[in-house]
């Protein structure tokens, strides 16, 4: 998922950001010139008790935040710094806000208390208002130097569920727990988690969407990011499509590793299992089970298979579980048949060398041997680079089946849901 030039490197796949920091690109900024401060209202009161802080030399949270001035530079009024900023975002001069906003806390630490509001009150308010280009360019040029920021990364996973990718929103919500350093900071990441999927599971149980909601749950499990009562809910949703002995096995589990400190949550485990017949206790085989198999090739740790997109162009792709979204390289996309894909929009998403735009296509179909799934969704990064491979196989196709990964045969068994 690629766009701009301005847009960080990129590999989909579930990982953790890299970043640095560093002033080289502050070359050639030109900030407005500063209007009467007296017309924005900054807590110059907490301004103050921030400064005597850093005066003190007590440290301040938050990220890339450098040393305090001298006590005269201390005493100079944050008013035009404030507007500045303001001026840039309403501009949508994002990347000379962030600059700006990176230099100006570099140098007083303390500034993070005055200018920060403005940069989550502006951000809350184009997430809502702001065409989507805008929210990502702003996103954008905040991670690329504040890669570790939580508040706006949960601001990015609102902004993805909104588009309709609760699986992206779910990456980007691990990623922020995984950057929390205090405990505020990680009770907010698994609330928002809590709230997304809340609100994935309504959406998505009153659509009758089960298979989309099974796929959002099972792709919890895959980048361990869930809970036993997700886990719970997910062994449901197994009986509910009628898959009996996956929805056993993990019954079974959780009742083998629950630490009884939720009584309602055992009894819940306990009741169900007791409700299933024991002939249904008997041990599947995967292999027999299965009615198709597609062919696997080794590739280092993983596998690539062949996937076909509307019945005419055949793609090597590699099967990543932890991908929320199927995607392709630039060069694999500009050999499909284009006619028959169609732009959906744009998107953030969390790859291993940090956070990229990318391009959103519906195709008429995608093909796995003999088994086929009609409209799907795919995306294109533009700095996706993997040598012969064309790119990643991720959940959105993969919630659609039953499979098992015959790792010595090199073969996906498959079983249309």
């Amino acid at each position: 998922m690629n766009f701009s030039n301005k847009t960080w490197l990129v590999l989909l796949v579930a990982g953790f950001l890299g970043g640095t920091f560093g002033g080289w690109w502050y070359r050639g900024l030109s900030l407005p010139k500063d209007t009467n401060p007296t017309a924005v209202a900054v807590d110059a009161e907490a301004v103050a008790e921030e400064r005597a802080r850093v005066k003190a030399g007590a440290s301040i949270t938050g990220t890339n935040q450098g040393g305090s001035r001298s006590a005269e530079e201390l005493e100079s009024p944050v008013y035009p710094a404030e507007q500045n900023l303001r001026q840039l975002l309403s501009e949508q001069q994002f990347w000379d806000a962030t600059n700006f906003y990176y230099q100006q806390v570099r140098d007083d630490a303390a500034m993070r208390v005055a200018l920060r509001p403005t940069i989550d009150s502006y951000l809350k308010d184009c997430r809502q208002n702001c065409e989507p280009g805008a929210f990502l360019d702003l996103v954008d040029a905040w991670l690329a130097t504040f890669y570790d920021d939580v508040p706006v990364l949960v601001q990015l996973a609102e902004f993805q569920e909104d588009q309709g990718q609760p699986e992206a929103a779910a990456n980007t919500l691990l990623l922020a727990r995984t950057y929390a350093m205090t405990v505020d900071q990680q009770l907010a990441a698994q609330q928002a988690r809590d709230r997304l999927t809340r609100r994935t599971d309504n959406r998505l149980e009153e659509e009758g969407g089960w298979i989309e909601l099974l796929g959002y749950y099972d792709f919890l499990a895959s980048i361990d990011f869930t809970k036993p009562r997700f886990e719970l809910r997910r062994a449901l949703l197994y009986r509910r499509l009628g898959e009996d002995a996956r929805a056993l096995r993990l019954l079974n589990r959780l009742q083998a590793d629950d630490d009884g400190r939720d009584p309602q949550l055992s009894m819940t485990i306990d009741r169900y299992l007791s409700e299933t017949p024991s002939s249904e206790l008997m041990e599947e085989n995967p292999v027999e089970a299965f009615p198709s198999a597609v062919p696997l090739e080794k590739y280092g740790t993983g596998f690539l298979v062949k996937v076909t997109f509307n019945e005419r162009d055949t793609v090597r792709l590699l099967v990543d579980t932890g991908a929320s979204i199927t995607a392709l390289t630039p060069g694999s996309f500009r050999k499909l048949y284009r006619p028959d894909v169609s732009l959906l929009g744009t998107q953030l998403f969390k790859t291993a060398s940090g956070y990229t735009r990318g391009d959103i296509y519906s195709a008429a179909s995608v093909s796995l041997g003999e088994e086929r799934i009609d409209g799907t969704t795919l995306a294109v990064l533009d700095r996706l680079e993997m040598g012969d491979v064309d790119g990643l196989l991720g959940m959105n196709v993969l919630r659609h089946f039953k499979f098992e990964i015959d790792r010595v045969g090199l073969v996906m068994h498959l079983e249309r849901r």
